[in-house]
């Protein structure tokens, strides 16, 4: 039973079975001649995680002996020796060709360090909940007489936010120049069937319909058109979604990154939203002066009109 349960940790630690077989029965052997301090006890050193970067850098693969090179607390250099079970594949190029994890308690021997910690790094499934699970994971620590302080990744990520600034005020501009250009052509557009139909305007006001109602009828052309358009749009829109995210196509590696990307258009139910409810309102707002221009007409000149 201790064999396999050292086996199954190194597997579950990404050993491949045939090592994580060999390195259980060393250990488990060791504890049977007499030699705990070379048995199980040691398997906290055994783990140990690489980037792929680093793993090229210094030919080492999963299953390999790495020895670790630390500067402890007091200045002392310490070295430890420590199995790799697995390699980790950051897409950051810098952090892929450093990174290295491994116990904590590895680590305390390494560092000399024993019962400390420095940082606290908790992962959650929706990173929009880290603003909510701050406090309470504080209090919770805090509840067991452990004294920290907290910050949510948002806090930390300073250049994140500042692109993500920055990606804002580009597509801001961009979508304030768009709109611009759609209440222009709408407003040309509408001026333009103001125009070819002013003797029908004349007509249906000598019948005797009231400006309010002329003024009403070019709204909802308007209106009718803005919906038929993003109807148009939105399903074209879903049906490039669609066939991109068939293509299987992968995204070239931006500067910093290890690789590529594979590409996957999300849908924002909420983007397509205001995209409608903003095309609407400016086709509306475009339709107000020529149909105001076309309610103000005098019933004679909008008659006379060639």
């Amino acid at each position: 039973p201790l064999r396999a349960f050292a086996r199954e940790i190194f597997i579950k630690a990404g050993l491949a079975a045939d090592q994580a077989a060999v390195t259980a029965d060393v250990l488990v052997w060791a504890d049977l001649r007499g030699l705990p301090s070379h048995g199980v006890l040691r398997i906290p050193r055994y783990v140990a995680w690489i980037g792929s970067g680093l793993a090229r850098a210094l030919n080492v693969r999963a299953g390999d002996t790495i020895t670790l090179l630390a500067t402890t607390p007091e200045g002392v250099l310490n070295a430890l020796d420590a199995t790799v079970t697995g390699l980790a594949d950051i897409p950051i190029k810098e952090l892929d060709e450093r990174y290295l994890a491994t116990t904590l308690g590895l680590a305390s021997d390494l560092l000399v360090a024993s019962g400390r910690v420095s940082k606290l790094a908790v992962v959650l499934r929706e990173p929009a909940d880290a603003s909510a699970a701050l406090p309470r994971l504080l209090s919770s620590l805090n509840r067991g007489g452990i004294d920290v302080a907290g910050k949510t990744w948002e806090e930390l990520a300073v250049f994140y936010r500042q692109v993500r600034l920055l990606y804002l005020g580009i597509f801001g501009f961009m979508g304030l120049v768009l709109v611009v250009v759609v209440l222009l052509a709408a407003a040309n557009t509408m001026m333009m069937a103001a125009t070819e139909r002013t003797r029908e305007i004349g007509t249906l006001r000598a019948l005797g319909t009231r400006p309010s109602a002329i003024r009403r009828m070019f709204i909802a052309e308007g209106l009718i058109l803005a919906l038929f358009g993003c109807l148009g749009g939105t399903m074209l829109s879903l049906g490039i979604r669609a066939g991109l995210n068939h293509a299987g196509l992968t995204l070239p590696p931006p500067p910093g990154v290890s690789h590529g990307m594979p590409l996957h258009v999300n849908l924002y139910l909420t983007a397509y939203a205001a995209a409608g409810a903003a095309m609407s309102a400016t086709l509306v707002v475009a339709s107000w002066f020529p149909a105001r221009r076309a309610a103000r007409m005098t019933i004679i000149d909008a008659l006379a009109h060639v």
